[in-house]
């Protein structure tokens, strides 16, 4: 593995995961001011949250090769191989939950859900449970399927997109581990420059 690379991309790596966690705790102060009854900025929680899934989604890209348009196989095969070199040194599971980038997505082409949408019963910024919404039919409606902008249920801590949904939680924890073990290997591996537990990298 080219080790110069190999430093270049856990640099970056590292600078995700400073704000990822930087994000979410900034998302979570919006959460427990809104239980305290304090006042809040609502569009802080939904600018917070969101951004913590696009740089969690950045830092996918950072381990998971996507090919690129016109590039060949082989061009896409050594970018992969590098990928896959870093992940196995860090000892991520291919499984990660990381690796999926459908929320990411849909914020990504929200322009193209708009263009679809055929004028029916559609929830926007909701917050709140995920159960117990009735449609203008008279049946349940599942907040967090297709015609839902922007849902967060607080107790299930899910944040859904027309259709699209993914525990934040969840996706937090995973990127704890991921970042214990980054400083463990850069401890190991004399990663050049080495990264420094951040002041953003805030234990929540």
């Amino acid at each position: 593995m080219d080790k110069q690379r190999r430093d270049l991309f856990i640099s970056e790596i590292n600078l995700m995961i400073d704000y990822c966690y930087y994000s979410f705790n900034q998302f979570n102060k919006i959460l427990k001011m809104m239980d305290d009854n304090a006042d809040f900025e609502i569009d802080l929680f939904w600018f917070y949250s969101q951004t913590f899934i696009n740089y969690a989604a950045n830092l996918s890209k950072l381990l998971w090769a996507t090919k690129i348009s016109k590039e060949t196989h082989e061009e896409f095969q050594n970018r992969k191989k590098l990928r896959d070199q870093i992940r196995k040194s860090i000892g991520i599971s291919e499984n990660s939950i990381l690796k999926d980038k459908k929320l990411r997505n849909r914020f990504e082409h929200i322009d193209e859900d708009i263009d679809i949408f055929n004028g029916s019963l559609v929830m926007q910024r909701n917050f709140g449970p995920s159960e117990g919404f009735i449609n203008l039919g008279g049946k349940e409606y599942d907040a967090l399927k297709e015609k839902t902008f922007r849902h967060y249920d607080p107790y299930q801590a899910v944040l859904g997109l027309y259709g699209k949904n993914t525990n934040l939680q969840d996706l937090y924890n995973e990127i704890k581990m991921i970042s214990e073990r980054v400083i463990e290997f850069e401890e190991k591996s004399s990663v050049y420059p080495s990264s420094k537990r951040s002041r953003l990298r805030t234990i929540m």
